[in-house]
């Protein structure tokens, strides 16, 4: 074995290694553009407080609307009924 033999193998090794890492990032990019989920694990505690704390905020929004889609029909069906007895009673 000559030294230009071992070049060629550290060489071919060094670029196999790259080539490996070229791979495992574009499985990772294609994996992320096809999961609907990511993992919290990754994140850092404040991140994850912040990513809670917007689906807290979101759901307290559509809480509220729902209360005042209640609320807007009961008064309408208030309005409705008393409507309705003005005008049988006349």
């Amino acid at each position: 074995m000559t030294a230009s033999d071992s070049k060629q193998r550290s060489r071919s090794a060094a670029s196999q290694a790259a080539d490996d890492d070229a791979t495992l990032v574009h499985r990772n990019e294609i994996k992320e553009q096809h999961t609907t989920h990511w993992d919290l694990d990754v994140l850092t505690n404040e991140e994850l407080d912040q990513v809670y704390a917007r689906e807290r905020a979101q759901v307290r929004r559509r809480q509220r609307l729902r209360r005042l889609a209640i609320w807007a029909g009961c008064v309408g069906a208030v309005i409705l009924v008393v409507t309705a007895i003005l005008w049988w009673v006349r």
